[in-house]
């Protein structure tokens, strides 16, 4: 019986000394043999990393208290098994212009990719490395292949460059570099002889007119242009019948002697080589331009770069109100067009005539701001009105329409 009491004890002060098991939440999970309560010839269940906690290195053979063994060798955590699989990961730099400096690298199951190539493109920014599926892979990704696999490039632009054709003029910075994600800016002014700078555009001929600090029309490297117009003051002639090649202008047409005389003074031009759109909606800063050209494109005193010489004109010579300065791509109406030569001829009265207009054109109101505009473009030959009985003053103002009024007004 005693003998039996004394084993029971010694076994419970041998359990009381034996060190608790290694704990898988502290140091990864192992299989393997328990032995004396602790794991023995552990191995991980995978062949992945074999993690430790903090970093810290995880001991291979026989664990005791989790942290020390008893064969006294060591791994870091991103060891891998001895047998581990090695595959061939090929780089591609994945873009127009785009280098590597090393094609391809072998790897091997359960390590770190380790250093991976730094590739170059010129105007662009490298985004790091991506499997076809798009998941990112760094140096320190774990490797967990099955075959042999490629890596792509990811690129950002750097900066789009930004051309500028002076066409005709001359320039210095012939290019500009824009961040992505940032705008025009202060573009620079050309200079051409003879010429004033009206502007830099999307398209040689047309196109969209750009200003200073605007968002990029396009999110890539691109050119604009610069357009130019005639500075020279418009002299008085009767020869105004030139040739014209506009196959939607007539010479039947009651625009066509209008149309002929804008464009041999530089008024204005087609908006193709075979074509004039005289039924095309006038804006407001077209209209300001044609007025402006027809006073001989006169310098202004201000210089705001975000505004076309015409509007910026209109502005000084009173035509119109600080807020169309940067609000001139409304279209522009028949009444705005009347209004702009009536305050040009210096708003001369019609008070005779004025009841005579409102009692002719049943949509001018006479405590309209536009009454006596309308009063003296009828007057004095401007316009006709739109039939006998209206004028429509909100009716946009079509490019046949105002270069008729500037020919009457200009040539009378």
């Amino acid at each position: 019986m005693k003998k039996r009491i004394y084993g029971v004890i010694l076994t419970l002060l041998l359990l009381m000394t034996v060190p608790p098991a290694a704990s898988a939440a502290e140091h990864g999970i192992f299989q393997g043999h328990m032995l004396d309560g602790a794991l023995s010839d552990a191995v991980p269940m995978s062949q992945g990393h074999i993690v430790g906690t903090d970093n810290a290195p995880i001991y291979q053979g026989h664990i005791v208290d989790g942290v020390t063994a008893d064969d006294g060798q060591s791994a870091p955590p991103d060891s891998a098994l001895p047998d581990a699989p090695a595959f061939t990961v090929t780089f591609l730099a994945n873009g127009a212009g785009a280098t590597v400096p090393v094609s391809s690298k072998e790897v091997t199951n359960g390590r770190a990719y380790g250093e991976l190539p730094e590739p170059v493109r010129a105007g662009y920014v490298f985004q790091g490395w991506h499997t076809a599926s798009g998941a990112a892979v760094t140096a320190n990704t774990a490797v967990n292949l099955s075959a042999d696999q490629t890596l792509y490039a990811y690129w950002a632009a750097a900066a789009y460059e930004i051309r500028l054709d002076p066409n005709g003029g001359t320039l210095q910075e012939v290019s500009v570099a824009i961040p992505d994600g940032g705008n025009y800016g202060e573009l620079p002014r050309p200079t051409r002889a003879g010429y004033a700078f009206e502007g830099w555009y999307t398209h040689p001929r047309g196109g969209e007119r750009v200003v200073n600090n605007a968002p990029l029309f396009r999110l890539e490297s691109h050119t604009l242009y610069a357009h130019w117009v005639p500075a020279f003051a418009l002299a008085d002639t009767e020869d105004y019948d030139t040739a014209l090649t506009f196959r939607d202008v007539p010479a039947s047409s009651s625009y066509y002697p209008a149309v002929c005389w804008a464009v041999r003074w530089g008024i204005t031009s087609g908006t193709s080589p075979e074509t004039f759109s005289p039924n095309e909606p006038c804006k407001r800063r077209h209209v300001l331009t044609f007025l402006w050209r027809a006073n001989g494109c006169p310098e202004t005193e201000q210089l705001l770069d975000a505004v076309v010489p015409g509007t910026l004109w209109a502005y000084e010579n009173g035509l119109i109100p600080r807020d169309i300065l940067y609000n001139d791509e409304d279209a522009s109406t028949r009444s705005d067009a009347v209004t702009y030569l009536w305050k040009l001829a210096g708003c001369p009265e019609q008070d005779a005539s004025m009841q005579s207009v409102v009692n002719r054109f049943t949509d001018v109101p006479p405590d309209s701001d536009y009454a006596p505009a309308v009063a003296w473009a009828l007057n004095t030959g401007i316009t006709n009105g739109t039939t006998e009985s209206t004028f429509s003053p909100e009716r946009i103002c079509t490019r046949g329409q105002i270069v008729t009024f500037l020919y009457r007004c200009y040539t009378n």
